[in-house]
């Protein structure tokens, strides 16, 4: 896989997250303040082949982060919905 099929599925996961997680993705970019971006009532646009290798590092542990979250999450909820299966 190339580098630009590799851009495009990174661009295409940010864009699935909630607006609140997108908003803590720019907060990492924008740590970077090498990193141009522009900003307009559609959103906030910037080149991804201009971000550093350790911004998207700490992007990708991000993303990690909501991952585990998530799966984390979906275990409690299945034990709750066992529990309240037993209870009934």
């Amino acid at each position: 896989m190339d580098n630009t099929e590799t851009m495009t599925e990174f661009k295409n996961r940010i864009e699935k997250l909630s607006s609140q997680e997108q908003k803590e993705i720019f907060n990492i970019i924008k740590k970077n303040e090498s990193i141009k971006y522009t900003q307009n009532k559609n959103g906030i646009f910037l080149l991804l082949n201009e971000i550093d290798t350790s911004t998207i590092e700490n992007i990708n542990l991000f993303l990690k982060y909501l991952d585990d979250s998530k799966k984390q999450t979906q275990k409690i909820e299945d034990k709750l919905k066992h529990l309240n299966n037993i209870k009934n």
